[in-house]
């Protein structure tokens, strides 16, 4: 609601994050928010009990919890067993079962593999890696994901110490990322 005060759609709205009660994803599901980021099975089967009541769909995306090697900054999510998101090497099931799941649009994935993150070149191979995801997308489903989203954003310096981003080195290192084809 408050995104919404501030002038947001609900279209432009990404709903994610862990332990969504009925409660929230019910909300969501009627008020048309744009994507919902999918981080458990019981979530799974939870908003597809809510989409068939309501005889809704709803646009969805797999959170991914990345290997080790896309990991790096000072908070990070990927390549350790955690609560948030489905790991990896799993990621085969997870989008064969979201996609046979009825109310449930699979328009993409989403990993966070840290966040703070103040190297350009530790940004850029989770990039890389959130879009080698996508490339696993279109094979295990025969077409490209609409969606790919990297994960925790830009970080800024909060300490005496930290460095600042360099921006222009991320922008130059973006012009060598990986595409993913179109046509499947």
């Amino acid at each position: 609601n408050l995104a919404m005060r501030a002038g947001a759609t609900a279209q432009q709205i990404i709903f994610a994050g862990p332990c969504k009660s009925r409660a929230e994803l019910q909300v969501v599901v009627n008020q048309g928010i744009g994507q919902i980021h999918i981080e458990s099975f019981e979530e799974i089967e939870l908003l597809s009990e809510i989409t068939s009541a309501e005889e809704k769909e709803v646009s969805v995306a797999v959170r991914v919890n990345p290997s080790a090697q896309a990991a790096a900054g000072s908070m990070r999510m990927g390549g350790l067993p955690s609560p948030f998101g489905f790991d990896e090497e799993i990621l085969d099931s997870v989008l064969r079962r979201v996609e046979g799941t009825p109310g449930l649009n699979l328009i993409g994935i989403h990993q966070f593999a840290a966040t703070q993150v103040l190297n350009a070149d530790d940004l850029l191979r989770q990039w890389a890696h959130a879009i080698r995801l996508g490339q696993e997308f279109r094979k295990i489903l025969n077409r490209p994901p609409a969606v790919i989203d990297v994960g925790g954003g830009l970080g800024i310096p909060l300490y005496a110490k930290d460095n600042p981003l360099d921006l222009n080195a991320l922008a130059e290192g973006c012009k060598t990322l990986p595409s993913i084809p179109q046509n499947c």
